[in-house]
């Protein structure tokens, strides 16, 4: 009964600590940490493995604002990277979170990182390299924290190297959602604005490959299709786009060279519905 209830504990910290992480993020504030000091060793106790569950994902408002964090995040992090030190037999993935979190609190801020050592030589990532592409891409998404734009390291390069095995995990998570993948009309355009600056982002290369033709069908096989879009030509240049709906909305997302379009409409959908047709218009027409 202890163990069920310090794991409830437990979640519930984490998803607290994720929250504010996000709130930060939005530009909502740079605290994700509770106010005040854990009322009892129990308490801290859960706090810390919370930190360690989120790793160095913690400290990315820090990174991304320059903002100098606060004397109770430091201790708390600093806590959390001594009580939970990697085993020699840990898994690659654990060494590589634990080194992720150690280099990130220097980063934030380098005054105190020498007082606690250094970061030490980054991990091996060789391993990524010969993995099935289903554990490539479910070990990457659990170790891309603090993976900021444009930063050469192991998994960097890794997932540069395996970019159609990145796509192939992206689009199996797309498809287990089955409907329940959410996404702001702001994230809808920031997806299509990677998509017309690749070279602008961490994995241009991935971007570039889920355009890729795969595919042709129907008559004359006129109608394209690549990992994750059906393409059109028109005459600014091949079109991109995507649709789909649920029972009470529907969305599509088009672009082609210089320009893009995200559509969202919360009318159910219905035979003949103009919607898809006037939305796919704007781009191939424009």
């Amino acid at each position: 009964m202890e163990q069920s209830g310090t794991s409830a504990l437990l979640q519930g910290v984490v998803q607290d600590l994720a929250s504010g992480v996000a709130s930060a993020l939005r530009g909502g504030g740079h605290a994700p940490f509770p106010g005040g000091a854990p009322p009892d060793e129990r308490a801290q106790g859960v706090l810390l493995a919370a930190v360690r569950v989120l790793g160095a994902d913690v400290l990315l408002p820090r990174v991304l604002d320059r903002t100098p964090p606060a004397g109770q995040e430091l201790a708390v992090f600093r806590g959390a990277i001594e009580a939970f030190r990697p085993q020699a037999d840990a898994a690659p993935t654990v060494r590589r979170s634990h080194w992720g979190m150690v280099r990130g609190l220097r980063t934030v801020d380098a005054a105190h990182g020498p007082a606690h050592g250094d970061a030490g030589a980054e991990p091996d990532a060789g391993w990524l390299y010969e993995a099935p592409w289903q554990s490539v891409t479910h070990r990457l998404s659990v170790l891309a924290a603090l993976a900021l734009p444009g930063e050469d390291c192991a998994l960097n390069r890794a997932a540069q190297h395996r970019v159609v095995d990145v796509s192939r995990g992206f689009v199996r998570a797309v498809r287990r959602a089955t409907g329940a993948l959410r996404a702001t009309p702001h994230d809808l355009l920031t997806f299509l604005e990677a998509h017309l600056g690749p070279d602008t982002t961490p994995l241009p290369g991935a971007l570039r490959a889920v355009r890729t033709p795969l595919l042709r069908r129907g008559l004359d096989h006129r109608h394209v299709h690549t990992l994750t879009w059906f393409r059109h030509p028109t005459d600014g240049g091949p079109m991109y786009f995507h649709s789909g709906a649920t029972l009470g909305q529907q969305a599509f997302l088009g672009f082609r060279p210089g320009t893009a379009v995200a559509a969202v409409c919360t009318r159910r959908f219905r035979a003949r519905d103009p919607f898809v047709a006037t939305a796919y218009a704007l781009p191939a027409e424009h």
